[in-house]
């Protein structure tokens, strides 16, 4: 004969109460630790582009940064992003943004001069931006 099986039920359990995410009763925050990363060299090809930007402009030429000056901006902002995580996100965001832009405005030389090689545009333009390209490379390779 078969017997019958009784069920127990499950013990009970005291609900597990969560902390409130805002307001008080909330747990201490613990302040984010600074990032060891480094980010002087992505901070400095960016400030190269935009030196390549006032070197396309005739009347802000003058207005260019030299080596000395990208490599010094470059150390400070890389320094404040290790202190301060907040600027350092939003200084990562505005390199993630420039550098999209970067590739864009290559990409517009380098079709520009393919389109003053077909005579679309002055034949001229094809070398003042290639002394350009040539200008902003060396630059980025850190002769000055």
């Amino acid at each position: 004969m078969v017997e019958p099986v009784t069920f127990r039920p499950a013990p009970v359990q005291a609900p597990v109460e969560t902390p409130p995410k805002r307001g008080p009763g909330r747990p201490p925050t613990v302040a984010a630790r600074p990032s060891a990363r480094s980010l002087k060299s992505e901070i400095s090809a960016t400030l190269m582009q935009i030196n390549l930007v006032l070197i396309m402009i005739p009347p802000l030429r003058q207005d260019q940064m030299d080596m000395v000056e990208i490599d010094a901006l470059a150390s400070s902002l890389d320094e404040q992003a290790r202190k301060s995580p907040r600027f350092r996100k939003a200084l990562e965001g505005a390199l993630t943004a420039t550098g999209g832009a970067g590739l864009i405005s290559i990409l517009a030389i380098i079709g520009t001069r393919r389109a003053a090689r077909h005579g679309l545009v002055p034949v001229e333009i094809d070398q003042q931006l290639g002394n350009l390209l040539a200008q902003g490379s060396s630059r980025r390779n850190g002769a000055s």
